[in-house]
C-alpha cells in the first residue's frame, strides 16, 4: 500500500482559478466550496472535507458534469484513505461514467478514473476486475501522454504490483523496471516516486529469495523517504511502508531481533497517520503478532493477530487477504499451544478465502495447507497430511519462491519419517537441505549477522536430515551434512571472499537408488513451472481469443496432469523405498534387527560419499592408527556420535533433551571457573552423557587422540576436564578439535626443527588489564640470540615493538614456524570488524584486516595465549572455531586457543612446559605435548612432582581451557 502526501493539483476540468472570497458566478461558487474542502483534508478534517465535496458535487451536478467528475475523485480518495472502500468505488465508478461520457473512453481524465478504481478493487482483493482496469488505464496513458511519462509509470507499478501479489513474477519484473526507469528520468533518483518503486521490487526480490538485492534497494528506499517526509514532502506513511518491509525481509531471513524495531517504527507512524483503525494498523499488528510467536510470547501473540482480525474484519466485512492471513497466523499459534481443532477451523477458513481470491494454485494456499499438514501429523493423521503436502509440493514448485519449496518439502519429509518410512524421508529431506543451500548463496552477500540469523533460524532442517540419516546407519551421508552445517558456520563467522569455497558447492549427495528418481523429478518439475508460466502469462491478457481459451483450458488440463503425476511420483518413489527396506529386512539388516546405529548400513552409497570415508579413513591411518574422529550431533532429543576410525564407523546415542544439555554445559562452564573446589560432579555428569557410551570402543580400538568435531554450545566446555570418577579425559586421551574448513591439513608433518616468533603485550592499555606475566612467559620459552634462557630459538617483541608491520614482517619470513602472541583479543560473534586483536601498539587488528592481509603459510602452530581467545558471548559456540578456522584458511596448521580468561602467571608455566615437552621429546605430537602438560597440572598436588608446581593448579580452571585446534601432530 503506497501513499504520497497529498498536494494541490488540478483536476480535469475543473479549473484552478484564483477564487474571491465571494463569488461571483454560478462556477466559481461551487468551486470556492471545493476549495474549502481541499483545504479541510489538508488539514486533516476528513469529515468536514466530506461536507464541503458533496455540497459542492450538487452545486456543479446540473451544468458542470467535469467538475462533479473531478469533485468525485477527491471524495473517493477520501474515502478509500479512511478504508471506506464500498464509498470509495462507488464515487470512483461515477466519476468514470461521466468522464466516458462527456470525454470519450480514451481521454486522459478516464485513465485517472479508470487507475483509482482499479486500486479500490485490488483493495478489496478483487485482482480480475483490477487487472482489466488497470490495463485500459494504461493503454490511454501510453497513447495519451506517452510511453515514458511520470503518468504511465504509475500505472506499470499499479500492474506489476498486482502480478506480484498473484505470484507473477516473471510479469511484474519487467513492468516494475520500466516503471523505476521512467521516473529516475522524469523526477530524479532521490524522489520519492523512485523509493516506491525500489520498494516493490525489493519485494518482488524477497519473496523470490533475492535477499541482497532486495536489502539494498530497500535502504536506498528508506533513505529516499526518510529525507522527504523530514523535509516535509512526504506523508509519514509511506515511510512506515519502509520501515515496515525492511522488516519482512529481516524477519523472512530469521533475524526476528532486527525487524521488531523496524515493525514497531511502522505501526507508531500507522496509527498517528492514518489511525489505528485503519487495515494498515492491521497489517502492523499482524506483522508483529507473527514476530512474537516466533519469539515464543504466545500470549502476546494472540493479543496482537487478535486485535488486526478485529480491524480487517470490520474494515472489509467479507472475504479479504488480510482476513486471511489473520486465521492462519492465529492457526499456526493454536497448533503450537497443541489445540488442533481450533487451529484447523481458522486454517479452514483461511483456505476458503484464498481459494476463492487467487484461485487453487497460489502460494499463500500452499502455505495454507502445509500448516494443516503440521497439524495432522501431530495428530497421526497422516493420510490427510499427504494428500494436503503432495498438493503443496506442485504449487510450491510451479511457484517461483524457494522459501515456500523448503518449507513444504522439510514437513513432507517429516511426514514420511513420522511413518517410519526414512528412506522416503531422507530423499526428500535432501531436496529440503539443498533448496536452503541454493539460498545461502544469496544471504552470503549480506553481513554475517544475517548470514547468520538465516542459518539459526534453519539449521533445524539440516539437523533433522543428519539425525534420519544416522538412525539408518548412512554414517558418511550424515557426516556430510554436519560437515556442510558446520562449514557454513565458518562462512557466517568469516566473510566470504573470492578465495573461499564457493556455499553453492555444499550440496547433500544422492545415492545411486535417489538418483535416477532426482532424474525423473527434475523433469517433473521443469514442466510443471514450464505449464505455471505458460497459464499466467494467457491469465494477464484483458481479452482472450477464442484460440487462447482454448489453449488455457488445455493449459489447466495439462497442470491437473503433471499434478496428478507429482503425486504418482512420490507414490512410487515410497513404494520403490520400502520395497529396498523390506530387502533389507528380509536379509537381517533392518534397524531393529541389526541396531543400525552401531553399523554402517549397506545402503547404496553415492560414489563421492563412499570416496570420501574412504578418504577420511586412509587419512587416519596416515595420522596415526589411534587416532579416531567423533562427530557430535545434537537434536532435539537425543546426542548423537559418528565415530570414525581407520577401519571402521559407527554411532552411539545418549538420550537428552537439548535444552537439558545445554544447561549442563551452562552450569560445567560457570563451575570451572570457581576455583575453590574441582566441578567433579558436573564433570562426571557430562563424561556419562559425551564420552561414556563410546568408551568401550575407544578403548577396543586403541585410541590415543580423539578429534572431535563439535556441535552448538558443546565447543564452549574443555573436553579434557570431563572425568570418568578416577581420572580426567586428559589423562587417557589427546584431544584436539577438527575444523572442516582445515581438513586438508591435519596430516601435514610439522617443521623438524621450530623457531618461535614470540609477540606480546604486558601494559595496560585502555580497558584492558595489563599482562605483566607475559615478558617472563615469551623470556623463558624463546632462546634469543646471546641468552642462555629460553627453550625453542627465536625473537621477542613487547609493546611498541609488536606492531602491525612486525607481524607482516614475521609471516613474510619462512624462519618462523611457531608464532606465539600473548595478548588480548575481542570476540564478537559474527562481525569481522569488531572482533580484534590487541596489538602491542595499542592498536586493533581485526579480523578483517587479518582475513585480507596476512597469511600463515609457515606456521606449524599459532598459539594464543592470553585472555579468552577462543570464545565470544555465551550463544551457540560457533565463535569457538571461528578465529581457528579463519587462521587455518589462511595458511596455519594448527591454532592453541583459551576457553576463558585465563590465568597470567600459571599460562607461562603451562606454555613452557608445552614447548620444552615438544622440543625435549623428539617425535613428540602437539597434541601429545599439550596433554603431557595437562597431566603435568593434573598431577600439581602428587608428592614429588618434578616442576614444583602449586597444588593448586591441578583445578581444570588452570589447565582445561587450552584447546588445540587442527593439526596436532
Amino acid at each position: 500500500m503506497m501513499l504520497k502526501k497529498i498536494l494541490p493539483y488540478c483536476f480535469y476540468s475543473l479549473l484552478c482559478v484564483a477564487v474571491s472570497i465571494h463569488a461571483t458566478t454560478p462556477r466559481e461558487a461551487h468551486q470556492q466550496v471545493y476549495t474549502e474542502g481541499r483545504t479541510a483534508e489538508l488539514a486533516g478534517d476528513t469529515e468536514t472535507a466530506l461536507s464541503r465535496y458533496r455540497q459542492a458535487l450538487e452545486m456543479s451536478r446540473q451544468d458542470w458534469a467535469e467538475d462533479s467528475a473531478a469533485i468525485l475523485q477527491s471524495m473517493g480518495d477520501v474515502y478509500k484513505s479512511k478504508a471506506r472502500f464500498a464509498e470509495a468505488q462507488q464515487a470512483y465508478q461515477e466519476s468514470l461514467d461521466i468522464r466516458e461520457k462527456r470525454l470519450g473512453a480514451e481521454h486522459g481524465a478516464v485513465a485517472v478514473s479508470l487507475n483509482n478504481l482499479a486500486g479500490v478493487y485490488y483493495e478489496l482483493g478483487d485482482y480480475a476486475q483490477a487487472e482489466t482496469l488497470y490495463k485500459r488505464a494504461l493503454a490511454i496513458d501510453e497513447k495519451d501522454a506517452g510511453a515514458n511519462s511520470q503518468k504511465v509509470a504509475i500505472r506499470l507499478n499499479n500492474l506489476a504490483e498486482l502480478y506480484r501479489n498473484l505470484g507473477n513474477f516473471t510479469e511484474a519484473e519487467p513492468l516494475l523496471q520500466r516503471a523505476l526507469s521512467i521516473d529516475k528520468a522524469v523526477s530524479g533518483a532521490q524522489h520519492p516516486r523512485v523509493a516506491i518503486r525500489l520498494n516493490n521490487l525489493a519485494e518482488l526480490y524477497r519473496q523470490k529469495g533475492d535477499y541482497a538485492q532486495a536489502e539494498t534497494l530497500l535502504q536506498q528506499a528508506l533513505q529516499i523517504d526518510e529525507k522527504a517526509v523530514k523535509a516535509k514532502e512526504l506523508d509519514p506513511m509511506n515511510l512506515g511502508i519502509r520501515y515496515n518491509n525492511l522488516g519482512q525481509l529481516y524477519r523472512t531471513i530469521g533475524d526476528y531481533q532486527r525487524a521488531k524495531p523496524l515493525y514497531e517504527k511502522a505501526l507508531a507512524i500507522w496509527e498517528k497517520t492514518p489511525g489505528k483503525e485503519h487495515p494498515i494498523v492491521a497489517a502492523g499488528l499482524n506483522n508483529l503478532g507473527w514476530l512474537a510467536y516466533n519469539l515464543k510470547d504466545y500470549v502476546q501473540a494472540e493479543k496482537l493477530l487478535q486485535r488486526s482480525l478485529a480491524i480487517t474484519e470490520k474494515v472489509y466485512k467479507a472475504d479479504h487477504p488480510d482476513i486471511a492471513r489473520n486465521f492462519n497466523n492465529l492457526g499456526l499459534l493454536y497448533a503450537t499451544e497443541g489445540d488442533y481443532a481450533k487451529a484447523q477451523l481458522f486454517y479452514a477458513k483461511a483456505l476458503i478465502i484464498w481459494e476463492k481470491i487467487y484461485g487453487k494454485d497460489h502460494a499463500t494456499v500452499a502455505t495454507t495447507l502445509t500448516n494443516q499438514a503440521k497439524a495432522n501429523i501431530a495428530q497421526n493423521d497422516f493420510f490427510t497430511a499427504e494428500n494436503q503436502l503432495q498438493r503443496a509440493l506442485g504449487i510450491a514448485l510451479s511457484s517461483e519462491q524457494p522459501l515456500l519449496l523448503w518449507k513444504v518439502l522439510d514437513i513432507l519429509s517429516r511426514l514420511y519419517a513420522a511413518q517410519k518410512q526414512y528412506d522416503t524421508a531422507i530423499f526428500i529431506g535432501k531436496q529440503a537441505v539443498n533448496t536452503l543451500q541454493e539460498l545461502r548463496v544469496n544471504v552470503a552477500k549480506m553481513d554475517k549477522e544475517l548470514q547468520r540469523s538465516f542459518l539459526l533460524d534453519k539449521e533445524d532442517v539440516y539437523r533433522h536430515l543428519a539425525g534420519l540419516l544416522t538412525d539408518q546407519g548412512r554414517l558418511s551421508e550424515a557426516q556430510q551434512v554436519l560437515m556442510m552445517l558446520k562449514e557454513e558456520e565458518y562462512f557466517d563467522f568469516i566473510r566470504r571472499d573470492s578465495g573461499t569455497t564457493d556455499v553453492r558447492t555444499l550440496q547433500a549427495n544422492y545415492n545411486t537408488t535417489e538418483q535416477p528418481w532426482i532424474t525423473k523429478g527434475t523433469e517433473l518439475n521443469r514442466q510443471i513451472s514450464s505449464i505455471a508460466e505458460a497459464i499466467r502469462t494467457l491469465r494477464q491478457k484483458i481479452i482472450l481469443t477464442p484460440e487462447e481459451q482454448q489453449q488455457l483450458q488445455d493449459l489447466q488440463r495439462e497442470s491437473d496432469a503433471t499434478f496428478k503425476q507429482l503425486n504418482q511420483y512420490l507414490n512410487d518413489i515410497k513404494q520403490s523405498f520400502a520395497e529396498q527396506e523390506q530387502r533389507r529386512q528380509q536379509a537381517g539388516q533392518s534397524a531393529e534387527a541389526s541396531n543400525i546405529c552401531t553399523t554402517q548400513s549397506d545402503f547404496p552409497q553415492n560414489q563421492k560419499d563412499l570416496t570420501t570415508l574412504v578418504a577420511l579413513q586412509k587419512t587416519l591411518r596416515e595420522l596415526s592408527n589411534d587416532a579416531v574422529l567423533i562427530h557430535y550431533l545434537i537434536t532435539s532429543d537425543k546426542l548423537r556420535m559418528i565415530l570414525t576410525t581407520a577401519d571402521q564407523q559407527f554411532c552411539r546415542d545418549t538420550v537428552i533433551n537439548a535444552t537439558e544439555l545445554n544447561d549442563k554445559i551452562l552450569s560445567f562452564r560457570n563451575a570451572l571457573q570457581d576455583i575453590r573446589r574441582p566441578p567433579l560432579a558436573l564433570a562426571s555428569a557430562l563424561y556419562k552423557i559425551l564420552i561414556a557410551p563410546i568408551a568401550e570402543d575407544l578403548q577396543r580400538v586403541g585410541a590415543k587422540t580423539l578429534m572431535l568435531s563439535l556441535d552448538g554450545r558443546l565447543r564452549y566446555i574443555p573436553f579434557a576436564a570431563l572425568y570418568d570418577g578416577q581420572h580426567y579425559l586428559a589423562e587417557n586421551y589427546a584431544v584436539a578439535l577438527l575444523i572442516e574448513v582445515g581438513r586438508d591439513k591435519i596430516n601435514i608433518q610439522p617443521h623438524d626443527n621450530w623457531t618461535l616468533a614470540g609477540l606480546g603485550l604486558t601494559k595496560g592499555i585502555r580497558n584492558f588489564n595489563p599482562l605483566p606475566a607475559v615478558r617472563k612467559e615469551l623470556e623463558t620459552i624463546v632462546k634469543q640470540v646471546g641468552k642462555k634462557e629460553g627453550i625453542i630459538p627465536g625473537i621477542i617483541r613487547l609493546n611498541e615493538a609488536f606492531n602491525a608491520k612486525t607481524l607482516h614482517e614475521v609471516l613474510q619470513q619462512t624462519t618462523y614456524s611457531v608464532l606465539h602472541i600473548a595478548s588480548h583479543f575481542v570476540f564478537k560473534t559474527g562481525t569481522d570488524q569488531d572482533s580484534f586483536l590487541l596489538i602491542g601498539d595499542g592498536s586493533e587488528l581485526t579480523l578483517a584486516a587479518i582475513r585480507d592481509g596476512y597469511h600463515f603459510d609457515n606456521i606449524d602452530l599459532l598459539t594464543l595465549s592470553a585472555c579468552e581467545t577462543a570464545v565470544g558471548d555465551f550463544s551457540n559456540g560457533r565463535e569457538v572455531e571461528g578465529f581457528a578456522a579463519l587462521a587455518q584458511r589462511q595458511g596455519a596448521k594448527s591454532v592453541i586457543a583459551t576457553l576463558w580468561p585465563v590465568d597470567d602467571e600459571s599460562t607461562g608455566a603451562f606454555m613452557q612446559h608445552l614447548y620444552k615437552t615438544h622440543a625435549e621429546q623428539k617425535g613428540i605430537t602437539k597434541g601429545a605435548a599439550l596433554q603431557a602438560t595437562q597431566q603435568a597440572f593434573i598431577n600439581a598436588r602428587k608428592a614429588g612432582q618434578t616442576e614444583g608446581y602449586p597444588a593448586y593448579y591441578e583445578h581444570p580452571y588452570y589447565w582445561a581451557p587450552f584447546i588445540m585446534m587442527g593439526n596436532w601432530l
